[in-house]
């Protein structure tokens, strides 16, 4: 029984020793410094006259001005990773698809690997990768996106974020060397309801909803160089004020209202 408490109680002081002192954020993107909030399109842009997370959608962001986009990745029947943000199609999980009947639903979602190629098109642009599942078990989801990611040769311009710490252990474990955002927002579930497991996952930012950021939260952040990346915003006022915060980069719809402010 002493036995068993010794142990547990160093193990005990382990995992606090890795969640306090050796937390510590990374340069997200190694060689492209900006002294100001980073822009990012949603999906690449959310527009009425476009299709969200399509090649069009993508340059348009890129063409704007913006310094980047956020898009999502998910893994369909037979392993191609979708570009593709909601879970469902015609009331059907987008894993239970193979690509190509979901390119006859939709002829506008691309691969991942259709995003690395436009992006190599914009050596200056950056990608917010955003992995795609709700459960446990992910289906390999991570061990091929971070293929993909290490065979495009785009590490440095790319962080990955997700709500599922089970995806982010994975991809911390897998590939050391990616950057890493954790995702939280106020009615998801327990799990993603807070920035509480960041510490432990050794994420390099933290990616709150929008209503969520504080000034105390950036500060806190700031001080173990993590950064503070938040979306979804789409008001001049609320960007112009997170941007006074010290926000490091917003996620929103609309280039034109994200770059309104920008220098």
């Amino acid at each position: 029984m002493i036995s068993f408490l010794f142990w547990f109680a160093i193990l005990l002081v382990l995992i606090l020793i890795w969640r306090f002192p050796l937390w510590r954020g990374r340069e997200i993107f190694p060689g492209y410094q900006k002294d100001r909030t980073l822009l990012f399109g949603h999906r690449g842009v959310r527009l009425d006259n476009m299709t969200e997370n399509s090649e069009e959608a993508i340059r348009y962001a890129f063409e704007s001005g913006l310094d980047g986009i956020e898009f999502d990745v998910r893994l369909t029947k037979d392993r191609k990773l979708a570009v593709q943000h909601d879970s469902h199609i015609n009331n059907k999980h987008i894993r239970t698809y193979k690509f190509d009947e979901l390119k006859e639903i939709n002829p506008e979602m691309l691969e991942l690997n259709d995003v690395f190629r436009i992006a190599k098109e914009y050596p200056d642009k950056l990608l917010n990768l955003e992995i795609k599942t709700e459960t446990i078990k992910t289906f390999r989801l991570e061990y091929d996106t971070i293929k993909a990611i290490k065979a495009s040769g785009l590490e440095n311009r790319l962080i990955v974020s997700s709500f599922n710490p089970i995806s982010l252990f994975w991809v911390r474990l897998l590939a050391p060397k990616l950057r890493t955002g954790l995702l939280y927002l106020p009615d998801g579930p327990v799990v993603a309801q807070s920035d509480r497991l960041a510490g432990f996952l050794h994420v390099d930012a933290i990616h709150p909803y929008v209503d969520l950021v504080s000034q105390s939260q950036i500060i806190a952040a700031h001080k173990r160089r993590v950064k503070i990346n938040t979306w979804t915003v789409n008001d001049k006022k609320r960007i112009s004020s997170l941007k006074t915060m010290g926000i490091d980069a917003i996620v929103g719809d609309n280039p034109a209202i994200l770059l309104a402010e920008n220098p």
